[in-house]
């Protein structure tokens, strides 16, 4: 869960999902993942 909120912040402040995926060392399918399922949940 924090993991989430800290990428989302990240990918909200302009930082691109190689640098999230650097700094929060994960892979760059999990960022695009958390995003891809922020989209779908807001829609919903």
């Amino acid at each position: 869960m924090i993991r989430r909120a800290h990428t989302l912040l990240m990918a909200s402040s302009g930082k691109t999902d190689d640098a999230i995926a650097k700094i929060l060392h994960i892979i760059v399918a999990i960022v695009e993942r958390t995003r891809k399922q922020f989209v779908q949940e807001n829609l919903n």
